[in-house]
């Protein structure tokens, strides 16, 4: 048995199992109720300004829930899961996102998407800071600037009504702090709504921040023209061979440079070492052949190269939070 649990942008929730509680000093605040019969725990929706707002979800459902919601803003959401897990699938793209536990984001929704599901699993602790900004709200904070992020300079050209899941990655311990400074306000009326804003701007500079690629690192020199092709040249034979990759030095020798040569001109050109690179790829192709292909966990760990299923098994859930069996292969299940 499960729940499906429908959201309306213009309206709110648009069932009875969630209770609605608006208070008069605080209408920008929103907030919706578990009753015992379904779980405990409740949504909130803090509207700042028109095309500006946070939504805080901490919830635990007795059987499983499907949400489905309608008429996407135009928005860029920047997430934090601070615990739990949840499955979407959003817009028409029929691609399944999965979110974790400790995990920060940014997704952007074109507002042709239309409708979103999502599904969380029975006795999962959900616990989620959401804010959502529109595009061109955003883009009146970067008034003046010559040279944006690539993916800001994406999203405010409007090439695409695609999604755009940017960045993902671990919360950092002082974007931890102002979480938590969210879910601790005591604070009333205007006062709550003032502090709440700064810490949803806070938490949007640090995010930024992480990503931003304006400011030139000054303690990393850019890559010689030549280096630059051979890195990327012994990237892509990486990413051909992703189930059987050469050796370091095999690699090195292709893209003719010695390894330890490769190794820095890859951690200056993508962060990481060749090692580190071939691992987080592995990863990500095995989380789209189960959510996307639907193939077994063994087929996954087999197609990406791994021999050991338990050696498969830890790094995928010390990559994404979870366990790769723990999610069903698709969100269409019978609904009570």
């Amino acid at each position: 048995m499960a729940t499906r649990l429908n959201y309306n942008w213009e309206t709110g929730f648009e069932t009875d199992l969630l209770a609605e509680q608006t208070w008069e000093t605080e209408c920008f605040e929103k907030c919706w109720k578990c009753p015992e019969s379904l779980g405990n725990g409740y949504f909130k929706r803090i509207v700042f300004r028109p095309g500006f707002e946070m939504w805080i979800s901490e919830c635990r459902f007795m059987r499983d829930a499907f949400f489905s919601n309608f008429y996407w803003p135009n928005s860029m959401i920047f997430g934090f899961y601070l615990c739990g897990h949840y499955q979407s699938t959003l817009g028409n793209t029929g691609k399944p996102v999965l979110f974790s536990g400790e995990q920060q984001y940014i997704l952007y929704l074109k507002d042709a998407l239309g409708l979103g599901e999502g599904w969380i699993k029975t006795g999962v602790p959900l616990k989620n800071i959401s804010i959502m900004v529109n595009p061109h709200l955003l883009r009146t904070y970067f008034q003046g600037e010559t040279k944006l992020p690539e993916f800001m300079t994406w999203i405010f050209s409007e090439r695409s009504t695609e999604t755009l899941l940017y960045h993902k990655n671990r919360i950092a311990p002082e974007m931890h702090t102002a979480l938590q400074e969210i879910l601790d306000c005591r604070l009333n009326g205007l006062a709550r709504r003032f502090y709440l804003e700064s810490k949803a701007l806070e938490l949007i500079a640090r995010n930024l921040s992480e990503i931003s690629d304006t400011v030139p690192r000054q303690d990393v020199p850019a890559l010689h023209p030549l280096d630059l092709r051979q890195t990327e040249y012994a990237r892509q034979i990486l990413m051909d061979n992703l189930e059987s990759p050469p050796d370091l030095r095999t690699l090195a020798r292709s893209a003719g440079m010695s390894h330890p040569k490769l190794n820095r001109c890859f951690k200056k050109r993508y962060g990481m070492t060749v090692f580190q690179y071939l691992k987080n790829e592995r990863l990500n192709r095995a989380r789209i052949l189960l959510l996307d292909r639907h193939l077994t966990v063994t087929e996954a760990a087999l197609s990406v190269g791994y021999d050991s299923l338990s050696h498969f098994s830890m790094a995928y859930k010390k990559q994404f939070g979870v366990s790769p069996g723990q999610f069903p292969k698709s969100s269409h299940r019978k609904i009570a």
